[in-house]
């Protein structure tokens, strides 16, 4: 099984609407399949 290791970044970018990177955050959710980690 494939797994994705995601920062912090890409979270904040998800959840804050203001963030520049919210779209592409948003549209990577949406089109990727594989598990997301996500590291502390």
């Amino acid at each position: 099984m494939k797994k994705i290791l995601i920062d912090s970044g890409p979270l904040i970018a998800l959840f804050d609407a203001s963030d520049k990177h919210h779209g592409t955050a948003i549209e990577f959710i949406k089109k990727n399949k594989t598990p997301e980690r996500e590291c502390a």
